[in-house]
């Protein structure tokens, strides 16, 4: 059986497939696991991946991460085939957390009923309720109230979130949270960092922007998901850009775009310091960049300080 776990929503499909593997080591032996990220697979026998026993023989699982989105084409024509003649005591699990071309052959045979579960982005109401769970199983004694402030602190990042309720439960010891602990605990999310330098940007302050960089690496960001975030800010403006410029009030927006109001407001108070060609011009670049650094012709690091010395 081929099972295919993909979509923003990456908190969720990771406890689902978090959960698949539990299942699984529950019953078979650790040997009778594989797990394989999409660029290593050139070059490699994908035959005697899927196709050999092991020692120990019976039932066997193979994890695929990031094929879609980074294997190479040789790759996933070879997976084509291997997945037209998949023995039956082999079960594949394709995981997909990044964006992908959804035009590709490998993901229109992967998509289909039963087999494909997609988990996109959370309403606001579905975010609350998994953080509430989250809490209980915590054993977090937090208010609803300063829950949503929690969510909105970290502007409505699941996996912050469950971090920050980490900190907290560990902090707090059962006492009722305040928000205080919250504010003395919780960091400032990617995305506040994010919204903060495209601020600097689109005001042409590149020295503000570029210390705001070297401070969130300096802290341990990841330059790869800076980047996406940067990436999926500058969607959403172009978006806000163009849904404003029709004549949308800031409510209209936030239904067609199933943004936060915050972020639409702070999305509609950049939009007023640039133009819409500068953002489409800054998202391009971001797309050059992107495939300069997977095909290793670019570092993420260097790329980001690139960025951040041209206005957008």
């Amino acid at each position: 059986m081929i099972y295919l776990l993909y979509g923003e929503n990456s908190f969720s499909s990771r406890a689902k497939l978090n959960a698949i593997k539990r299942k699984f080591l529950d019953k078979h032996n650790s040997d009778n696991l594989i797990i394989k990220q999409g660029h290593e697979l050139s070059g490699l026998n994908l035959d005697n991946i899927f196709l050999a026993q092991t020692l120990l023989g019976g039932s066997r699982l193979i994890i695929l991460e990031d094929v879609l989105s980074s294997a190479d084409s040789e790759a996933k024509d070879k997976l084509l085939d291997v997945f037209s003649n998949l023995p039956q005591d082999v079960t594949v699990v394709v995981y997909e957390p990044q964006d992908f071309d959804g035009r590709q052959k490998l993901f229109k045979f992967l998509n289909k009923p039963k087999q494909a579960q997609a988990f996109g982005a959370l309403s606001p109401m579905a975010l609350f309720q998994q953080a509430t769970q989250l809490a209980q199983s915590k054993s977090i004694n937090i208010s609803p109230a300063l829950l949503r402030y929690l969510i909105d602190r970290v502007e409505n990042e699941l996996w912050t979130v469950d971090n920050e309720l980490d900190k907290i439960a560990a902090f707090a010891q059962g006492r009722a949270v305040t928000s205080e602990d919250i504010d003395g605990l919780a960091s400032a999310s990617i995305k506040t960092n994010v919204f903060e330098l495209l601020g600097y940007l689109t005001k042409n302050d590149l020295k503000s922007a570029h210390r705001l960089l070297q401070d969130s690496l300096s802290q341990g960001e990841d330059e790869i998901k800076l980047m996406g975030a940067i990436a999926y800010q500058l969607r959403n403006l172009i978006r806000v850009f163009d849904l404003d410029a029709s004549g949308l009030s800031l409510q209209a927006i936030m239904k067609q775009t199933r943004l936060p109001f915050f972020v639409v407001k702070r999305s509609l108070s950049q939009i007023k310091q640039t133009s819409r060609s500068q953002l489409v011009s800054a998202y391009q670049h971001l797309v050059l960049v992107d495939r300069q650094i997977k095909t290793g012709a670019a570092r993420p690091a260097d790329a980001l300080d690139l960025m951040v010395t041209q206005r957008i």
